[in-house]
């Protein structure tokens, strides 16, 4: 039997693709339809944004950079770029997350930033 996550959220695979919720793969199934259909295009799932490089700090030890990963991205009919992450409710939405997204935002104003709440 799967253990479960955190949220009680059950790892799926779909088409090679490991997603961490039943939630996030039936997203990208209705993304993936969308696409098929010509109404959004370049879907990429779990694209890597960087947000801060890895430093030294006063005293020479290494500080890992922090990456921000969100589900999807596409470009929409109007030819605006899209992030969206598939979360669960308020529940799921943890201050890491909450903070990454906030980076993410400053550092890429030109990207459109959603949260679909299953």
């Amino acid at each position: 039997m799967k253990r479960r996550g955190k949220y009680n959220a059950r790892k799926v695979e779909l088409f090679g693709i490991r997603f961490d919720s039943r939630a996030e793969a039936n997203r990208y199934l209705v993304l993936r339809s969308l696409e098929e259909q010509g109404r959004i295009e370049d879907l990429d799932v779990h694209p890597k944004y960087r947000l801060l490089k890895a430093f030294r700090n006063a005293d020479g030890k290494l500080v890992r950079g922090m990456t921000y990963t969100p589900d999807f991205r596409y470009v929409d009919a109007e030819g605006r770029v899209i992030v969206e992450d598939v979360k669960g409710g308020r529940a799921t939405q943890t201050r890491a997350f909450v903070d990454k997204a906030k980076w993410f935002q400053k550092l890429n104003p030109n990207v459109h930033f959603r949260v679909v709440e299953v």
